[in-house]
């Protein structure tokens, strides 16, 4: 909405403004017998005589679209996660994108919408993508390998961080795998890491989100 009004079309203000006044009309009619005061303020702004000579409000039924109400509330759901991922990441709301993939099958998403309120290009695909993940790192558990090993602990993280993509694939798989320590063999164990897994689609890195229709991939 906030996108529509400041920099759509004058068509598109138009809606924005007319959708802004509706609501505000009916929910300051709804709000005047709870706080008939605020609700009296509010009405004077915009509207003449007073609001507690308004009929109250009922449904009217030329607006009522179920299809419309699920894609909006999965609109909603869709733009939250995003922004939650945004302020996890230590990032501005207002933050660009590249890119947000939206795999969902239901009808009625509306690209703007979620473009407008996230900051990025958005493409909706009604085709799961196929997503490739790969071990980035294996963070190690101090507090398990320090007593264990002691004075080699630091000789043996490096050397575990020096297995190529497929040994560390293989290490979490199998959960143990042989390396050369000062020339012994020594068994290191997957529990004593953390996977730091990266998902990518088109080997672009990508963040997954999920909402409760939709799977949101992230390019940022």
């Amino acid at each position: 909405m906030k996108n529509r009004l400041y920099s759509g079309s004058e068509e598109e203000k138009r809606a924005a403004k007319f959708v802004l006044y509706y609501a505000l009309d009916v929910l300051t009619r709804l709000l005047a017998p709870i706080t008939p005061f605020l609700a009296e303020e509010c009405w004077s702004h915009f509207k003449e005589g007073s609001v507690h000579l308004q009929s109250y409000p009922v449904v009217e039924e030329e607006f009522l679209d179920d299809r419309a109400e699920r894609a909006g509330e999965e609109i909603k759901e869709i733009v939250a996660a995003v922004r939650k991922f945004k302020h996890d990441k230590g990032l501005a709301l207002n933050a660009p994108l590249k890119r947000l993939i939206v795999y969902s099958k239901l009808d009625g998403l509306d690209v703007r919408d979620i473009a407008g309120a996230t900051n990025a290009e958005v493409e909706v695909v009604k085709e799961m993508p196929e997503v490739r993940e790969r071990v980035k790192a294996l963070k190690p558990k101090f507090a398990v390998i320090g007593p264990m090993f002691r004075d080699k602990a630091k000789q043996l993280i490096k050397a575990v961080e020096s297995l190529s993509g497929e040994e560390k694939e293989k290490l979490l798989k199998e959960g143990v795998i042989q390396i050369n320590l000062d020339g012994t063999s020594v068994e290191v164990k997957a529990e004593w890491f953390d996977a730091v897994t990266e998902k990518s689609i088109e080997g672009r890195e990508v963040e997954m989100l999920e909402s409760t229709r939709s799977v949101i991939f992230v390019e940022f």
